[in-house]
């Protein structure tokens, strides 16, 4: 996947695998000079500070949908 990365230039890398592998993966996107990460997994990855992590929790996020569209007016 690095030799990949670099090759394409690829800026932001994708974070949606298990908790045990988001560390590992995330490593590799970094090694491939990705310089920033949107890391759909619900586990805090560490990267240095050079690197962007956006943190999503798609569960909060339902919640809050489902809380809004039940509590509309």
């Amino acid at each position: 996947m690095e030799a990949f990365l670099l090759r394409e230039r690829i800026d932001i890398g994708v974070v949606t695998v298990t908790k045990e592998k988001a560390q590992t993966v995330s490593e590799q996107l970094v090694a491939g000079g990705v310089k920033g990460i949107w890391n759909f997994v619900p586990a805090d990855i560490s990267v240095p500070d050079t690197v962007s992590v956006e943190n999503i929790y798609i569960a909060d996020s339902l919640h809050v949908l489902t809380y809004n569209m039940n509590h509309e007016d």
